[in-house]
């Protein structure tokens, strides 16, 4: 019998939420949180609750914790992209800056992905 208490601040005597982490409750990473954001939504057929976490690390702890406690992951198929080339993307630079990579338009570009767990 697994439940998820969620309390509106440490202060709080009793939880705001009970989730009992039953079959048909799952998770997963939000799709729609804007960028920079680290959401994820629990949901079943009947409520959704969803969660901002403060960085990906967090974010990833929480959701394994969730599944270690039972719940199914649900992963979302990228499939809705409209972007038709790279240069319609935008990427974050070192400093934290949005950047367009329509900026390197006609030059010839080495994309890594280096985000590591």
């Amino acid at each position: 019998e697994g439940k998820l208490y969620y309390f509106m601040s440490d202060l709080e005597p009793s939880p705001k939420y009970v989730v009992d982490l039953v079959d048909g409750v799952s998770v997963r990473e939000e799709p729609n949180a804007k960028k920079g954001a680290y959401c994820f939504t629990i949901f079943s057929s009947s409520k959704e609750w969803t969660f901002a976490c403060e960085n990906s690390k967090e974010q990833e702890a929480w959701m394994q914790a969730l599944v270690e406690a039972g719940m199914d992951m649900v992963e979302d198929k990228v499939s809705n992209f409209t972007e038709k080339s790279i240069h319609e993307f935008t990427s974050i630079d070192i400093d934290g800056n949005e950047v367009s990579l329509s900026k390197y338009k006609d030059t010839v570009c080495l994309i890594v992905n280096v985000a590591s767990k």
